[in-house]
């Protein structure tokens, strides 16, 4: 690999590493707050279950409280250097990939010795970075499962407020309008109707018709 190609090398390395780092701090943000966030979205579940609140209040506050961490994250994220000392330090190399990429971000070109450093390292970085989760684990807590537990529970409340809301509405308009309806088809006299003019598949379509009606009129009372 040509020399001119390493800095754009370690660089591209530095930015990989760097999106790791932000995501594994993240992480660590997210369980170092999680007790008072759970805490939290379950009292909104239960206020969801009570029929006080939406669901979408628990899903707004999960959101808020997971954007918000982020964001204070990528406010406070540090920098490439940092982000490749850190892997270096966890690899135990002695900031020599931080110390790589610093050369190369210069705009004078490297001396011979910075040039042999740049060389040595780009030869260790290629076995390093799919090494780099093992090196830098995420810090995942058990309890993290809660969340989208408790966002599973406030949609399912959810479901039940909106099927008791919409089974009031039927009981109180919809059902009586169908029962009275229900009655008058029930009690419509087919034998005083004049059927005079019709064919006979007419008078079979029309008595296929009735014994439809009467079935309806039917489940219309039951309902």
């Amino acid at each position: 690999m040509g020399a001119a190609l390493q800095p754009s090398l370690f660089d591209a390395a530095a930015t990989r590493v760097l999106q790791w780092v932000v995501l594994r701090r993240w992480l660590a943000l997210v369980v170092q707050t999680l007790p008072r966030a759970l805490a939290a979205l379950a009292a909104a579940v239960v206020l969801v279950w009570a029929g006080v609140i939406g669901a979408w209040a628990v899903l707004s506050l999960a959101a808020i409280w997971l954007a918000g961490t982020f964001a204070w994250m990528r406010r406070h994220q540090p920098g490439k250097y940092e982000a490749l000392a850190l892997w270096d330090q966890a690899g135990r190399r002695s900031e020599a990939f931080a110390a790589a990429w610093w050369f190369g971000q210069q705009q004078a070109p490297p001396s011979p010795m910075q040039q042999r450093h740049i060389d040595a390292q780009a030869a260790v970085l290629s076995e390093a970075l799919p090494r780099l989760a093992q090196d830098l684990p995420l810090p995942l807590n058990r309890w993290l499962w809660a969340v989208p537990l408790l966002a599973a529970l406030s949609l399912l409340g959810g479901v039940f407020q909106h099927r008791g809301v919409r089974e009031e509405k039927l009981s109180d308009g919809m059902k009586q309008a169908a029962a009275k309806e229900a009655k008058e088809l029930a009690g419509t006299d087919w034998q005083k109707k004049k059927l005079q003019g019709l064919t006979e598949q007419e008078k079979k379509d029309i008595e296929k018709l009735k014994q439809d009606i009467k079935s309806t009129a039917g489940d219309l009372q039951s309902a």
